[in-house]
């Protein structure tokens, strides 16, 4: 095909068949997808602290925006023996949590505002079966599964938290 633009003429190239371009196109978009969900999004790195709980100084990351909790502990390919992350509200609900995108096996204590644990459930990875606080409570303490139990606490008993 020729073109006349001014004086010259432009020869145009015949396009390769769109229908491999399209299959390519998609490809690339499929690996890169692929890519992507092998490595996973990065967990969320939260300010943390130490409390302590059963005689053990335990180190903690902070959640206390709404963004902060719902992404919680997604993505986290381990956690250590005496590490958690501590869930704060501004007032006592009922609180409900799930396992999605969370591969780690947790155990989750509800807390009310003084530290008293009012139950304690496990979580197992991957899940979105909802595990809530049999009554409203201010905090929720997630940590490796069986970890409450290992230390021998129990709903009733007290969880030292700072102020917040």
């Amino acid at each position: 095909m020729k073109f006349l633009a001014g004086r010259k003429s432009l020869t145009m190239m015949p396009m390769p068949n769109n229908s491999a371009l399209r299959w390519a196109g998609c490809l690339i978009l499929l690996l890169g997808c692929a890519w992507g969900c092998a490595r996973g999004p990065s967990p969320q790195t939260l300010p943390k602290m130490e409390i302590e709980a059963a005689g053990r100084r335990i180190s903690i990351e902070i959640a206390r925006t709404d963004d902060e909790k719902s992404i919680g502990m997604m993505f986290r390919k381990k956690l250590g023996p005496d590490e958690g992350m501590l869930f704060v509200y501004d007032h006592d609900r009922t609180l409900s949590f799930y396992m999605r995108n969370t591969c780690v096996p947790l155990s989750i204590a509800f807390l009310r505002a003084d530290g008293t644990i009012l139950n304690i459930e496990h979580m197992e990875p991957y899940s979105e079966k909802s595990h809530k606080s049999r009554l409203p409570c201010r905090f929720a303490l997630e940590m490796p599964q069986g970890w409450f139990a290992a230390q021998g606490l129990k709903p009733g008993d007290v969880i030292g938290l700072p102020d917040f």
